[in-house]
């Protein structure tokens, strides 16, 4: 049901285009917590996702949007899919014409194998480049985190990476 209901706001969206991009993840891990399992665990797969960002206001070197990304490949290894569906707000900062800055906060719903876990806080940070009017590089640090309960025991888990993103205005 998730999946349909993201996949309709997508859908939707586009109606609207803004920008469309694609993040490719490295150097995944995952914060284990405090807990019995606790540490750090490095990923093999940094993911792979797809996202959609609306922007509704600019006002000067600031602006300020909403938009949403999901996990085309999980992060992971043997077998092990961590994904993330995420609704965000995103606050942007121009540093110059080429230049600047963005901030997302939001949620994340746990998809693939945890997903059992409880929707969670998602926060990513980055520079980005314009290319052109158009085209857009950039680089990020994204978090998802998520808590997962078991026979009274609850877990919570921050995973984490870098991204190389890609985007292009519509």
């Amino acid at each position: 049901m998730k999946k349909m209901i993201m996949l309709f706001i997508l859908c939707f969206s586009f109606s609207f285009a803004d920008t469309v991009w694609l993040a490719a993840g490295t150097s995944a891990s995952v914060d284990l917590g405090s807990g019995y399992y606790g540490g750090d665990v490095d990923l093999d797969d940094g993911g792979l996702e797809i996202g959609y960002t609306r922007m509704l206001k600019q006002d000067g070197k600031m602006g300020w949007g909403l938009g949403g990304t999901y996990h085309l490949a999980a992060m992971g290894e043997d077998g092990f899919e961590a994904k993330f569906l995420t609704l965000y707000g995103l606050g942007t900062h121009s540093l110059s014409n080429e230049m600047g800055v963005w901030f997302g906060l939001g949620l994340g719903l746990p998809q693939g194998d945890i997903d059992e876990g409880d929707a969670g806080l998602a926060y990513s940070f980055g520079v980005m480049y314009n290319l052109n009017e158009k085209m857009i590089l950039g680089l990020g640090y994204t978090v998802n985190s998520t808590s997962i309960s078991e026979s009274g025991y609850s877990q919570d888990f921050d995973f984490s990476r870098m991204t190389f993103n890609f985007g292009y205005r519509m």
